[in-house]
């Protein structure tokens, strides 16, 4: 998936009412949402909004959640804020939950 709709589709969700210009000049605003999302699903960082992801879909669920909620909390829309932090909450939990593999603890001695 591209960052760019992962992207998009967090500054929809996030009911930021200017819309003007989608993407900044900078992009380092952009950048920072999106890794700061990245960062809490356990995802290696992007130099770039053009790169491409291969995420699950729960996992690009989470990240557009994630941005949504960090451009509310941006914005300073507290009730939006609340809301979304919920909604990222749930989908980061359902995202980081589907574990391939375990390893194995040293405590465990089974």
């Amino acid at each position: 998936m591209k960052v760019t709709d992962l992207y998009k589709i967090g500054y929809i969700m996030s009911g930021i009412d200017t819309y003007c210009d989608f993407l900044s000049e900078d992009k380092a605003d952009e950048l920072f949402f999106i890794n700061r999302a990245l960062a809490d699903l356990n995802i290696n960082p992007i130099t770039s909004i053009t790169d491409s992801l291969e995420l699950r879909l729960s996992t690009a669920d989470a990240v557009s959640a994630g941005i949504a909620y960090y451009l509310s909390l941006y914005s300073g829309d507290s009730d939006r804020t609340a809301f979304l932090c919920e909604l990222y909450n749930a989908k980061r939990a359902s995202a980081l939950s589907q574990i391939t593999r375990v390893k194995c603890s040293k405590a465990f001695k089974g």
